[in-house]
């Protein structure tokens, strides 16, 4: 399961990490081409931030994931 999500702002990546964190399952953040990181992260989601297209990736079930991160998901 994977949804586009927009990282704009410092504030938009530390809210992000926070629920991260919290989520309790593995979370990945990727471009959809290379790159990849752990959603966990507060680097590697910084360094998303110059990334042209941000997906985040779970094997969870995709309500769950939506609900926790909707207001990132475009």
């Amino acid at each position: 399961m994977r949804y586009r999500i927009r990282l704009e702002t410092y504030s938009d990546v530390m809210r992000f990490v926070g629920k991260a964190e919290n989520f309790g399952k593995p979370l990945l953040l990727t471009d959809g081409n290379k790159y990849c990181v752990n959603a966990k992260s507060l680097l590697g989601c910084l360094a998303t931030v110059e990334w042209n297209s941000i997906f985040i990736e779970s094997e969870s079930e995709s309500p769950q994931v939506y609900s926790v991160f909707e207001e990132f998901i475009f």
